[in-house]
């Protein structure tokens, strides 16, 4: 497996290959006890930075896959390796062609009683090789959350949708991970009403665009808040680019400091040399022919005169 979680903004976000996906579903499978693969959004992001049960969820996600756009952008932004960015349902269908080509089962949680079963009257004709062990509707009372469990437990299908009309989201399955036999849980709020066709999928040109969120907001005016938290969002990728560069400026003070120790006198004093020469070629540009000694921080002036006690 070549597998890699990178941190953007604090968070654990997988690089996931288009072709690595049939590996990991099937390393997935083999292991035993409850597996969670998570899609997370920016909003999601800024959801799992700190210490709700929400950022414990994706932290131990077996695979955190990103759908947004600015999520990449993030990573470039910080120099991190690029993550591949997935739409949410062709993620599923992909994961949903493996399991068929396997001849593995699926458990459908979610949505009204109509929607759930067009949804499953579709995937047995989409994917006929892959056996429905069982379905339950959303929104169910919660004296029936024992069943529903029970149901699942006994069917132990090779992964489990959950859709609309499951309150807790992806918290529900993190909540109850312990309950189950050995599963892999994908939820994904339209999936069922996609696949009933009461849902219409993101266009390929504007998810690629990342303008699925003006798509949204179209249909619900109110979504136009989630661009609020997108602000803060680039205010703490502000923050950790600062961060990461403030770091490496300590670690070359650091090694600017420890030079004498490895080379000869003669050598600090001609680094130092070289070294004031370009700075001052360099702002001579921005500050003119004026003075630069008026211009250079102390902590700087500082560093020159520990290089073998040169005096400016």
């Amino acid at each position: 497996m070549s597998i890699q979680r990178i941190s953007v903004a604090g968070v654990g976000v997988d690089i996931c290959r288009a072709e690595d996906i049939e590996s990991e579903v099937l390393e997935l499978l083999a292991k035993p006890g409850t597996k969670q693969i998570v899609f997370l959004s920016v909003w999601d992001l800024l959801r799992a930075r700190g210490k709700s049960e929400y950022a414990e969820c994706v932290r131990s996600a077996d695979l955190v896959l990103p759908v947004s756009k600015s999520i990449i952008r993030g990573a470039k932004f910080l120099k991190k390796s690029i993550p591949v960015r997935y739409n949410p349902f062709d993620a599923v269908i992909e994961v949903l062609s493996v399991l068929e080509r396997h001849y593995k089962s699926i458990f459908l949680l979610g949505a009204r009683r109509a929607t759930l079963q067009k949804a499953e009257s579709n995937v047995r004709d989409t994917f006929p090789n892959l056996q429905i062990v069982g379905r339950y509707i959303g929104h169910y009372s919660k004296n029936a959350e024992a069943a529903v469990i029970e149901a699942i437990y006994k069917s132990s299908p090779s992964l489990v949708l959950v859709s609309e009309g499951i309150k807790e989201k992806d918290v529900w399955v993190y909540r109850r991970r312990n309950r189950f036999a050995s599963s892999i849980f994908i939820y994904y709020k339209d999936v069922l009403g996609i696949f009933a066709e009461r849902i219409k999928r993101v266009g390929e040109k504007t998810f690629a665009r990342g303008h699925e969120i003006y798509a949204e907001i179209f249909h619900n005016p109110l979504k136009i808040f989630l661009l609020f938290p997108y602000l803060w969002y680039i205010l703490v990728l502000l923050w950790y680019r600062l961060l990461h560069i403030g770091k490496y400026l300590i670690h070359l003070k650091s090694a600017i400091e420890a030079f004498p120790k490895f080379i000869h006198a003669e050598d600090c004093r001609f680094v130092a040399l070289y070294l004031f020469e370009v700075i001052s070629q360099c702002s001579s540009k921005v500050l003119g022919r004026r003075n630069l000694c008026n211009h250079i921080p102390l902590s700087t002036i500082k560093l020159f005169r520990q290089l073998d006690g040169f005096l400016l």
